[in-house]
């Protein structure tokens, strides 16, 4: 199996470098059967920020795979097999008789090839856990360690969320609870456009009709939209590896259902009396969107998992609901 896919920097892309993949990869290889696949690109030099995503890739290889061998070039190759694998491919081309131009002795050098394959495992954390669809770690390294290649650290992360926090401070009571809301469900629009369709048609028909499916106390909705989240994190091991049927039609039923509680909830802010309060929750709405889809999609997901992130954003609701309830009634 020759996988010719780029490195994991998005959590589309990293589903490729999962156990759980590489275990369905094996499943489909011959008992003496090959997988190569190019997980990071190579350096000379490693910053640690790419030391940690290439570790839980590594990590989770060999936790499927015997053998696994890297071979430092143009990208960083991973060849990996239940039975004992080589680096040394200009002797292996030599031995075989496999006439080419550039994998030879002429180019290549088995023994520079095999320092620098132990250098590169010499900085492998065998402790850093394994990278898997529900805690895609390399993903959020991988972003930081293009960050870095372009001369740029954590400080332009930390200057869009000051900037997307500044409106937390002119939102007024009425939109507290909808900028921590949206920065639970704004990681959503980091999905297809279908996926997006979903959520806002549950939007706004949430605002349209929610008073008349008893949706009419903001406590009622904070219950609902805590437990979606609370099911969602314990459903989250077994969607994994399930289906995409069944994927599907979780994804049909709970992502109309979270937007039609959360349409519900803004028309009761918006109604609700206070003075202000309908510009301030729609700035906190598009505020507290964008800060969800830079922390949670990004760092909450990948460092926390996303069973976990489902647990911390449920809890993040029902604290903001509770809040929002004794805010409203004084």
């Amino acid at each position: 199996v020759i996988q010719l896919i780029p490195p994991p920097s998005t959590l589309s892309v990293n589903r490729y470098y999962t156990v759980e993949y590489f275990r369905m990869v094996k499943e489909h290889l011959s008992a003496d059967g090959v997988f190569t696949c190019t997980p990071m690109p190579y350096y000379n030099y490693s910053p640690a920020s790419y030391r940690k995503s290439f570790s839980s890739l590594y990590n989770a290889l060999k936790d499927v795979f015997s053998h696994v061998a890297l071979i430092p070039g143009s990208s960083l190759y991973a060849i990996a097999s239940r039975v004992p694998v080589t680096a040394a491919v200009a002797g292996l081309a030599e031995r075989r008789k496999i006439e080419n131009s550039y994998v030879n002795g002429d180019y290549l050098d088995d023994n520079e090839i095999r320092l620098r394959e132990e250098q590169i495992l010499e900085q492998v954390d065998v402790n850093a856990g394994l990278n898997s669809a529900l805690r895609p770690v390399s993903s959020l390294f991988a972003n930081v360690l293009s960050l870095e290649g372009m001369g740029t650290r954590g400080s332009i992360i930390a200057v869009m969320a000051v900037l997307l926090l500044i409106p937390f401070f002119f939102i007024g009571r009425g939109g507290v609870m909808m900028f921590i809301l949206q920065i639970t469900v704004g990681n959503f629009y980091l999905l297809s456009a279908v996926i997006l369709a979903l959520l806002m048609a549950g939007l706004a028909a949430g605002a349209a009709w929610g008073q008349y499916l008893a949706l009419k106390k903001l406590s009622v909705c904070t219950m609902i939209l805590t437990a979606l989240y609370i099911v969602a994190g314990l459903l989250a091991p077994e969607l994994v590896t399930a289906v995409p049927f069944i994927v599907l039609t979780v994804i049909m039923v709970f992502l109309p259902a979270a937007g039609f509680v959360t349409g519900a909830i803004y028309r009761i802010l918006t109604s609700s009396g206070i003075k202000g309060t309908t510009g301030s929750v729609y700035a906190s709405d598009l505020a507290g969107s964008a800060l969800g889809y830079l922390t949670v999609a990004t760092i909450l997901i990948p460092l926390a998992g996303t069973a976990n992130a489902c647990f911390v954003l449920a809890a993040l609701i029902l604290v903001s609901g509770i809040v929002a309830s004794l805010v409203i009634k004084h």
